[in-house]
């Protein structure tokens, strides 16, 4: 059976086939199962056993993860690791992948695998690197070789993507159940498997497989399809229930906007609807900047004007945690740029994160005791630099 490719009801979580992994989930064990105090012996799923991996690689993970880049470069160079293993390899890879360099990141994911055959991880970022660029045969290939050290959800999930953008509609379902039979919890895949029947027309099997998933923390997709097909339904009351906690938890999402205009409208609420389509006008001039300027990145990771362009569009669009997801990495490749440090330090003043703002200010003065911006940073927080 065939997808009928413009029925398929798309969205952000069902288009991308999963997160990427930390080296823990990547491996089989859970962050807190992770590290010096995991019990010896534990397999982690890569066919390595989990203490046999030295703790710098786990560090060297979430640093990755939570955007501490330079740590993270930091870390890999430390005496105690092994630049020519496969963890090694895989995690420069990675490093790379957050940079923006994703055909040198895929580079190192083959090195891995070829120096590791057994390192899921690799396998499975490996098969990611394909998707992105568009060859979904090795794509499942690859997440099938990760799947045979360590089935997971996530690696489901991204055959089933696969198979979706080939138009394969029953091995995508197949795919789509077979995650869901290993992880019930996983909400992409609930929202992939309802796209998929939605694209065929299978409307109350879209609902089931939505309902379980629309009170589960970070479900906020989930939620918003179901809206959409209650809104199709001609019920809009139990779609606006939904959409209207979406609305406070995505304020930045264009979607969500119209969703919400369009389900207002249904109920007469004309007013109220008029201002809600009117912002989704706003955050869809927003959402082509941005898509502009991370099409510019793809294509030339090397331009930091681009990257700082984006940088800027995301904080006067109040989105900040995008703001400083998009300034580390500029921070990493222009290390010695004290107003970067600066300006980032700022972001998270705006979020409320004091600490980490204090620590910019801060470090960046450790290079140059006047460097003024920094100093008045510092006295505003009540910490006169110098003390």
């Amino acid at each position: 059976m065939k997808f009928r490719r413009r029925q398929l009801l798309r969205s952000r979580t069902a288009q991308t086939a999963v997160v990427a992994f930390t080296i823990t989930a990547a491996l089989g064990c859970s962050p807190d199962q992770a590290g010096p105090g995991a019990a010896p012996g534990t397999s982690v799923g890569s066919g390595i056993e989990e203490s046999s991996i030295p703790d710098v690689y786990l560090r060297v993970s979430q640093a990755i993860e939570s955007d501490r880049l330079q740590q993270a470069a930091t870390l890999l160079n430390a005496e105690e690791t092994d630049s020519t293993s496969a963890i090694h390899i895989f995690l420069v890879g990675r490093l790379r992948e957050k940079l923006g360099f994703a055909t040198d990141a895929r580079d190192r994911y083959q090195r891995a695998v070829t120096r590791d055959s057994t390192l899921a991880a690799g396998w499975y970022h490996l098969a990611l690197s394909e998707v992105a660029a568009q060859r979904y045969g090795d794509a499942v290939t690859y997440f099938k070789r990760a799947i045979a050290i360590r089935e997971t959800a996530q690696a489901w999930h991204g055959i089933g993507q696969a198979h979706v953008e080939t138009g394969e509609a029953d091995s995508a379902l197949t795919a789509f159940d077979r995650s869901l039979a290993i992880d019930p919890t996983y909400v992409p895949g609930r929202v992939a498997r309802a796209a998929a029947l939605l694209a065929e027309g299978d409307v109350d099997g879209a609902e089931e497989t939505l309902r379980p998933a629309v009170e589960q923390a970070g479900a906020e997709e989930a939620r918003r399809m179901l809206a959409n097909i209650l809104v199709s339904e001609s019920r809009a009351e139990e779609a606006l229930e939904l959409l209207q906690p979406l609305r406070e938890a995505r304020p930045h999402d264009a979607q969500v906007a119209y969703d919400l205009g369009r389900t207002l409208r249904m109920l007469g609420r004309e007013a109220e609807a008029r201002e809600e389509l009117g912002r989704f006008e706003e955050l869809s001039q927003v959402d082509a900047a941005v898509f502009r300027l991370q099409e510019r990145i793809r294509l030339t990771p090397t331009s930091l004007r681009d990257r700082l362009e984006l940088v800027d569009v995301y904080r006067m669009a109040g989105r900040l945690d995008e703001a400083l997801g998009t300034l580390y990495p500029v921070m990493y490749l222009v290390p010695d740029n004290l107003h970067l440090r600066n300006n980032a330090a700022i972001l998270h003043l705006a979020r409320g994160d004091t600490a980490a703002a204090r620590s910019l200010f801060e470090s960046a003065l450790e290079v140059d005791p006047d460097f003024e911006p920094a100093r008045v940073g510092l006295e505003r927080l009540g910490s006169p630099a110098g003390q």
